[in-house]
């Protein structure tokens, strides 16, 4: 009988302290529908992020950008326990011609990564262009954070941001839509707020369509 009551008490608690799985798509309805007391997943059931992992490339006269997408599972924060999620996170290589030669103005990809750093939830933690909102009326619309790299001491700049997959059955692309600067959001590393430079301006166009390289 002791060993019946034990097992009950084990199966309680785990029920208790078990993950509910959340679709990314339900996301908002989750947070403002559910019980938010209990540990969650924002989880990409339905692999929905995978249609825009990968690199993806855009070029007219004056400027490039190529930038990667990939998929991080199963992250977990110190400052929100509760939750864990997946979310696409990025590199990106910039450059603008300036005359006749071109000239980079932002390069975050790492000189070597593996899969395993891909997979691995610290690796390119913290400012860039990350985040798992898929549109609840059109799963082809994601919701990013969008941050572009600034030097150290400086106040970060979020905005709207979105991209939109299109695949017409040629090759696949991103509609890349920036909107306007709108919050402070910290600054970068190292400094504290009372050493912080002032925000500096987006380089990137606002409106791009990337072709899947």
């Amino acid at each position: 009988m002791r060993n019946f009551w034990v097992l009950l008490l084990i199966l309680f608690c785990n029920f208790i302290y078990s993950q509910k799985i959340v679709p990314l798509e339900e996301k908002y309805e989750y947070v403002y529908t559910g019980d938010m007391s209990m540990p969650y997943y924002l989880k990409d059931v339905n692999n929905l992020l995978d249609k825009f992992t990968g690199e993806w490339e855009f070029t007219d006269a004056t400027h490039y950008l190529k930038i990667k997408f990939y998929k991080i599972e199963g992250i977990n924060e110190s400052y929100r326990p509760k939750v864990t999620y997946d979310e696409i996170r990025s590199f990106i290589l910039y450059k603008e011609k300036v005359g006749s030669t071109w000239t980079t103005i932002y390069d975050t990809y790492p000189s070597t990564y593996t899969i395993a750093d891909l997979n691995n939830q610290n690796f390119n933690d913290g400012y860039g262009i990350n985040g798992n909102s898929i549109d609840t009326r059109d799963i082809n619309k994601l919701y990013l954070n969008y941050y572009e790299p600034i030097p150290p001491c400086t106040v970060m700049i979020t905005t709207a941001f979105n991209l939109t997959y299109i695949n017409t059955g040629l090759t696949p692309q991103l509609q890349w839509n920036v909107g306007n600067k709108y919050v402070a959001s910290g600054n970068t590393k190292p400094c504290s707020s009372s050493t912080i430079n002032p925000p500096q301006a987006f380089k990137i166009p606002n409106q791009l369509t990337l072709t899947k390289l």
